[in-house]
């Protein structure tokens, strides 16, 4: 079935640009999904059932998918712009104390002047020129970084709710047993004992039922 999830995300992602950050994401949906299907079969659900329910709660993704395939040839003319604008920047710093250091040797308080005028000068004009590197960036970049960050804390929270799931089940399966055997060996009463396994199993189906719905509503967000 590893296969099978594996195509699926291979699929999902044929036509995604080739970035860092959707290896990533595709990584993260693999697992995601990988364990997802693993967790369901555990629970008692076929492996078709299991495939398809695991695979369901990745319809958001496209989304970020999209704007990664809209916008990369954007991002790539700012990435050339921005370095250019920095490299400009950088070496307005560095060359501007020489206009100083040079009309100061020609002595005279006007070019001392004139020269801190021009240093000052190139200093504005290099801030200047990284405030509108930074101001200019385009917004899809952190629409990016917000989307998969979102996919992030999503997959945490359900991992966090999965991990509660597990812990009660395993509690309600100790109880279970704990009470048969109080009630059987303590009590005697070994004829209606058998029934606890089914209240525990129903106790089961309804906690199960609860976090289906808790991470619906998650996925919903």
């Amino acid at each position: 079935m590893n296969t099978r999830i594996k195509q699926y995300v291979d699929s999902l992602f044929q036509d995604a640009p080739k970035t860092r950050r959707i290896y990533e994401l595709k990584e993260e949906i693999f697992l995601n999904i990988n364990e997802n299907y693993n967790n369901l079969i555990e629970m008692g659900l076929d492996e078709e059932s299991a495939y398809n329910k695991s695979i369901s709660n990745v319809d958001n993704i496209d989304k970020l998918i999209q704007d990664n395939y809209f916008f990369i040839k954007e991002e790539k003319e700012y990435k050339k712009k921005s370095a250019l604008i920095i490299a400009i920047a950088v070496a307005m710093y560095i060359l501007c104390p020489v206009p100083l250091i040079i009309l100061g040797t020609l002595g005279g308080d006007t070019f001392a002047i004139l020269g801190v005028g021009i240093l000052l000068s190139m200093i504005a004009v290099a801030t200047g020129l990284l405030i509108y590197n930074s101001n200019t960036k385009p917004r899809y970049i952190d629409i990016d970084d917000e989307l998969y960050e979102e996919f992030k804390e999503w997959k945490s929270e359900k991992e966090l709710d999965r991990d509660g799931e597990r812990s009660i089940l395993s509690v309600v399966d100790s109880l279970t047993v704990v009470i048969y055997f109080i009630v059987s060996f303590y009590y005697g009463n070994w004829g209606v004992s058998w029934v606890i396994f089914l209240i525990g199993g129903a106790i089961k189906k309804i906690i199960r039922a609860y976090f289906d719905l808790k991470e619906t509503k998650l996925h919903e967000k």
